[in-house]
């Protein structure tokens, strides 16, 4: 299993999914209009384990969101921590892949830098 967010970077998650409760419940974070990707934060799928939610920084393409990076955390029941567990990056048809240990360290720095680049 993946490492859990720590420090800043779960204080900031924490603020990101908060008011975000319930499968499809969603926001955009836009603080930034222009200069950087806004900020997409979703609460996914239910599972046995927890409850996924999506963090992306997203764009659009003919319609479609495009995620660069998307990262899927699980909330897991059993240790109310947040895992990194799935990375998608749809440009350069980066798709989507299981999380490395190198990635939850990428995810920690991200969230910081979406933190700082959002004002938030």
């Amino acid at each position: 299993m993946q490492r859990p967010l720590m420090g800043e970077a779960r204080i900031f998650f924490l603020q990101l999914i908060e008011g975000i409760e319930k499968p499809g419940d969603s926001k955009l974070i836009n603080n930034a209009e222009g200069l950087f990707y806004q900020v997409k934060v979703e609460y996914g799928k239910k599972v046995s384990l927890g409850q996924f939610y999506l963090v992306a920084n997203v764009d659009y393409s003919n319609g479609q969101e495009i995620y660069d990076p998307g990262m899927y955390f699980l909330d897991r029941i059993d240790d109310e921590n947040y895992y990194l567990v799935v990375m998608q990056n749809d440009n350069n048809g980066g798709g989507r892949r299981l999380a490395t240990l190198d990635d939850s360290y990428f995810a920690e720095k991200w969230l910081m830098t979406i933190k700082e680049q959002q004002g938030l």
